[in-house]
């Protein structure tokens, strides 16, 4: 569903964004920014009263959550609720747990006596532990990242592009405040502050999807860490509803076959798996299992390589027994003239298991201005990386990076290859997009399964 359109130049924090640097802090230049991006055209961190009312602590269209306006001290409550939150991948998808004093990650937290992370509203106090962080949100973390720190959690209403806004004042410890889709793996933006600066993302989100903001030590170990951060999410809307995504493909168990942001849908060929095991409440996704010479095709769909993008997908892999199956494909190596695209494929090498990044494109005119590249017709370049543990959920992102001439490949949130890519050189618009193998009898046949494909047209973190 497409939001309406909406006119976004600012919107106030509790200080309308006139924020000013403390003594002896850092300005967000000096603070670690991570994700490689700019905010985008249209929308200002500095500027005017915000056009949602602009009174202080008031949350109006079209702010759809504040952090200290809507705190609720309950867990779970408020349009940007708080908890603490673990996601879990299983066979029937992606859920959600909340975490109390006895079951982070199936086994008894925090038994030796330290206290809980912590997250109090300071909006209107600025006693005790609210001293640093009058009129702000106070978070504290002791752990590194593991699944105990607090979460902030917005649900989004629609399907659309979302801006999260934070001014943050770091209390103590080098604390880094990390915004993902969906799970911790799915990283959109990562910064470290040491004093005091500001973290302005675009999120693009599926009805019902979650936006998790959360705090943790930049460093393991890093001991306990805490900041105070004013955080708004608001409907962000600069041309397409969806501004960076060009394909999602969320095997919902309402629309198995159904392309987020795209018209089009996925027709199958050989023995796909399209009725999914009804996942837990709250689940995203159960995968698509792929047997014999199963494929899912995207027919028309072609995907927009130029400049930075990425693709991004969980895999589930149960045997490399039969050939090297793509598991993404839409690489057209037929034609050198139309030459262009991605293969991720999984592959055997030896005894040794691998994956496979593969990514061609044809020598641009005028040619690059790297004197190294002496290919004829078309350039190649490959990612291969040691292949993960087999019959588990792993998640796969595929980045190009302009700036650093780079592609990487990132599987559970860690860099594990890079490969070269000149900046000067344009991916062209390849073949229809293909899931599961090629779809050809007794060729390349993929044992596993897929789930939550995306294709973005930005550069998420991968190793920054």
């Amino acid at each position: 569903m497409a939001l309406a359109a909406v006119t976004l130049t600012s919107c106030s924090f509790i200080d309308d964004f006139d924020f000013e640097v403390a003594d002896g802090a850092v300005s967000m230049d000096d603070a670690g920014m991570r994700d490689g991006g700019e905010p985008m055209d249209g929308f200002a961190v500095d500027g005017p009263a915000a056009p949602d009312g602009g009174d202080d602590g008031v949350c109006m269209d079209p702010c759809l959550g504040d952090a200290v306006g809507d705190f609720d001290t309950s867990q779970g409550a408020g349009a940007l609720l708080w908890s603490y939150l673990r996601d879990e991948r299983d066979a029937d998808g992606l859920g959600y747990s909340s975490l109390t004093a006895g079951t982070l990650h199936g086994a008894p937290a925090w038994t030796d006596g330290s206290p809980p992370p912590a997250i109090v509203s300071c909006g209107t106090s600025s006693e005790g532990p609210c001293a640093a962080a009058e009129g702000r949100l106070l978070l504290e973390a002791d752990q590194p990242g593991d699944g105990s720190d607090p979460a902030l959690v917005f649900v989004a209403p629609a399907d659309g592009t979302y801006a999260v806004v934070a001014t943050v004042v770091s209390v103590a410890g080098a604390p880094e405040l990390t915004i993902s889709r969906i799970s911790r793996h799915d990283v959109v933006a990562t910064a470290d502050f040491s004093g005091a600066g500001s973290l302005t993302e675009t999120v693009d989100l599926l009805e019902g999807e979650r936006a998790v903001i959360r705090v943790a030590p930049a460093a393991s170990p890093g001991g306990p860490v805490s900041l105070a951060a004013s955080i708004r999410v608001s409907r962000f809307v600069a041309g397409a509803p969806l501004a960076d995504c060009q394909l999602v493909a969320p095997f919902t168990t309402d629309t198995p076959l159904a392309l987020g942001c795209s018209p089009s849908s996925l027709t199958e060929a050989g023995s796909v798996n399209t009725s999914p095991t009804s996942g837990p409440s709250g689940a995203y996704g159960s995968g698509r299992r792929f047997e014999e010479n199963a494929s899912l095709e995207a027919d028309g769909v072609r995907m927009d390589y130029t400049g930075d993008f990425t693709i991004q997908l969980w895999v589930n892999v149960d045997n490399l027994a039969d050939g090297e199956p793509f598991v993404f494909s839409d690489l057209n190596a037929a034609d050198a003239a139309n030459a262009g695209g991605v293969n991720l494929r999984v592959r055997r090498v030896g005894a040794d298991n691998e994956f496979e990044a593969e990514y061609a494109f044809p020598l641009p005119t005028p040619a690059p201005s790297d004197p190294s590249i002496t290919c004829a017709a078309s350039c190649r370049g490959s990612i291969v990386a040691p292949m993960p543990p087999l019959d588990e959920w792993h998640f796969f992102r595929l980045v190009r990076r302009t700036d650093t001439d780079e592609v990487r490949l990132c599987i559970d949130g860690e860099r594990v290859g890079t490969g070269w890519l000149d900046a000067d050189i344009e991916v062209p618009s390849p073949g229809d997009v293909r899931f599961g193998g090629t779809g050809v009898s007794g060729t390349d046949v993929f044992n596993g399964s897929i789930d939550d494909v995306r294709v973005f047209s930005r550069a998420l973190p991968c190793g920054d």
